[in-house]
């Protein structure tokens, strides 16, 4: 039995189904959070493949982003001391995934695997899949998130 938790494999898995790394990590844990899977699926559309296919930020870190925005980011936006904190939480999460594999940067991670990609999406073929090695950042993303979620590390607003 795979020993990682119920939201790293519904992300990993909706990955594996076509959804992209963003889509995977946020639609993993956006129901919990009382929105809807097509909402959650629309709010990180646009972050695949490092932002439309742009190969910046790993989409499947801004998904991890978008949800511990959406769970813990609500603070008075005056309150300067609260949003320190909770950049500091968001760069933390950054700085345990770009230790992990060297970089947060999807050009970057996709070189390193030598991975052939495109600005374009692909279709996700056997091939595809076998060659990519965005699961295994979607599963780390998830992991990441989960531990900010459940250790209370993000204070509840």
């Amino acid at each position: 039995m795979d020993d990682k938790s119920e939201g790293v494999n519904k992300a990993v898995n909706l990955f594996n189904n076509g959804y992209n790394c963003s889509q995977s990590v946020v639609c993993a844990y956006c129901e919990e959070l009382g929105i809807s899977h097509e909402m959650g699926k629309r709010i990180a559309s646009g972050f695949g493949g490092g932002l439309g296919g742009l190969r910046r930020t790993c989409g499947a870190l801004t998904g991890a982003i978008i949800i511990a925005g959406l769970k813990h980011g609500s603070y008075d936006p005056t309150d300067i001391i609260l949003k320190r904190e909770y950049y500091q939480i968001i760069k933390d999460i950054e700085q345990e995934f770009s230790i992990k594999f060297s970089t947060s940067i999807c050009k970057d991670l996709l070189k390193k695997s030598k991975a052939h990609f495109e600005a374009s999406p692909m279709a996700r073929t056997e091939e595809y899949y076998a060659t990519r090695p965005c699961a295994v950042f979607v599963a780390y993303a998830s992991e990441i998130l989960e531990s900010y979620l459940t250790d209370s590390k993000i204070k509840n607003n």
